[in-house]
């Protein structure tokens, strides 16, 4: 895992060569004065995201990695800066990780050491965490570091860049590095709330999962076969492990996560807690009954096997809470279409139904599972809550004329 000292957060719009020459610069002054201890000795010091989040709303691994690695945040501030809701999510990440961990108590608050690229007002959430404690130099703070790089003030700027790197590297060496926190805690993007700007809502899913217990769980069915129940192709590693949630369905892509990490993870990111629904038991029954969504994910090369073709008739059914998701790299003994008649011959009633909401078919890596599965909890979640809001007695809905104000 990344060690990085600092993580540099700025708004997509403010980029330019002068953004890029202070992070390269900073980044060597911190490196040549750091003298702590790092569990990545190899990585660079600091984490700069050239592209931006601003044009999704999902965190790549990298960038969610850098987050949750880094050991003190370097906002830029700029207008622009704190009208970004996603500039808002990072910083709540640090400085108030209550909003970006779930558990909340998994991560303590890490330090904020804001540069002021250009004047500025402060938004009210962070007015206690200045720009300039008084040791940086007089031009900084009327004009901000930009201008002082702009107007080629080559002595304020170096001094400044010193001073502020110092000051990095003093937090850092007495944070210490994140290696034995657990990445799976750090919420996905869009259910963080920012900090910044002000008066925006807080992410519908993120206070309805939380209240509603019956609704707070995500279960998992994985129906793959175990080491040594299926020939591996020539040349390749066995993907399967002593049980069905050890299965890694991207190996032969060289992605090594197991199933049940790469399930957890995104019930994790939807503020969901995880469960996994054995397939020794009474499957048909527990999926009917269950409260909470449900989703199978299956192997298409397991289902040839008689026993876990068997699991996969309790699948074959078209419930709101439900669904069924298909990963397969194609192996060398076996083409997309021969897999495809597979996955139609084992679930006859949900491929005539042609609804990728029930069955998600031809997944093929590792990200590509991870969307599939953030889109297929929301829209089981969705239709386990109006389904809970259309029970409720008539009497505990509001007047239509008080509902309407």
């Amino acid at each position: 895992m990344p060690d990085y000292l600092f993580f540099l957060s700025y708004a997509r719009s403010d980029l330019n060569a002068n953004v890029k020459r202070f992070f390269h610069d900073l980044s060597e002054e911190v490196a040549q004065l750091f003298e702590g201890e790092r569990s990545d000795a190899n990585s660079p010091v600091a984490f700069f995201d050239r592209e931006g989040v601003e044009l999704g709303d999902i965190w790549d691994d990298e960038l969610r990695e850098a987050v949750h690695f880094s050991r003190v945040l370097v906002p830029l501030y700029t207008a622009r800066y704190f009208e970004r809701p996603y500039c808002g999510k990072e910083f709540a990440a640090f400085h108030t990780p209550d909003l970006a961990y779930s558990p909340a108590s998994t991560r303590q608050p890490r330090k904020v050491l804001p540069v002021l690229w250009t004047p500025v007002g402060y938004p009210a959430p962070v007015k206690h965490i200045q720009a300039d404690d008084g040791s940086f130099p007089a031009d900084y703070e009327q004009s901000g570091l930009h201008q002082l790089m702009r107007l080629d003030s080559q002595n304020a700027y170096w001094l400044f860049l010193r001073s502020f790197a110092r000051r990095i590297t003093e937090i850092a060496s007495a944070t210490p590095s994140a290696s034995g926190q657990n990445l799976s805690n750090l919420r996905e993007l869009s259910l963080i709330p920012p900090m910044f700007p002000q008066n925006r809502p807080v992410p519908k899913a993120a206070v309805p999962v939380a209240s509603a217990s019956n609704l707070r769980k995500a279960q998992f069915v994985f129906i793959a076969a175990r080491s040594g129940e299926v020939a591996s192709t020539s040349g390749t590693a066995d993907p399967y492990g002593a049980e069905e949630g050890l299965w890694k369905p991207f190996l032969a892509l060289g992605e090594d996560k197991p199933i049940y990490s790469i399930a957890q993870e995104a019930a994790h990111r939807q503020n969901l807690e995880y469960d996994r629904m054995p397939i020794d038991g009474p499957l048909r029954e527990a999926i009917d009954t269950a409260a909470s969504a449900i989703i199978a994910i299956v192997d298409p090369r397991s289902v040839a096997l008689a026993k876990y073709r068997k699991l996969t008739i309790c699948c074959d059914k078209v419930l709101n809470h439900f669904a069924v998701l298909v990963p397969w790299v194609a192996p060398d003994d076996a083409t997309d279409q021969e897999i495809r008649q597979i996955v139609v011959n084992a679930f006859p009633v949900l491929s005539a139904r042609r609804d990728p909401r029930s069955l998600a078919t031809g997944i093929g890596s590792t990200r590509e599972m991870r969307k599939r599965l953030r889109k297929a909890l929301t829209e089981l979640y969705d239709m386990l809550l109006h389904e809970e809001i259309a029970r409720r007695p008539v009497t505990s809905r509001p007047p239509p004329e008080v509902a309407n104000k």
